[in-house]
C-alpha cells in the first residue's frame, strides 16, 4: 500500500469518526441530554491536554541543571581569584 493511499484512508476514517461523533452528540442534545455531550467533549479535551503536557520536557530538571551550572561557574570564578 502506498503512503498516499494510507494517508487518504486515515483521513477518511478520521472524517467518518468525526461525523459519527457529531451525529451522536447532536442526537443526545436533541433528547435534552446535552450535559452528556459536554461531559464527553470535556474528557476528550482533557486527554488531549494531558498528552501535550506529558510530552513536554520536565522543566524542573532543566531549571536544576541551569542552577548547578551557574553555581559551578561562580565557584570557578572564586577559585581563580
Amino acid at each position: 500500500m502506498k503512503l498516499r493511499e494510507v494517508t487518504n484512508l486515515k483521513s477518511f476514517f478520521l472524517f467518518a469518526l468525526f461525523f459519527g461523533a457529531a451525529s451522536a452528540l447532536y442526537y443526545l442534545y436533541e433528547r435534552q441530554l446535552g450535559a452528556i455531550s459536554f461531559f464527553i467533549l470535556s474528557v476528550f479535551f482533557f486527554k488531549i491536554a494531558f498528552n501535550q503536557l506529558s510530552n513536554r520536557p520536565n522543566e524542573t530538571e532543566t531549571d536544576q541543571s541551569l542552577a548547578n551550572k551557574d553555581f559551578n561557574n561562580e565557584k570557578n570564578e572564586r577559585n581563580r581569584r
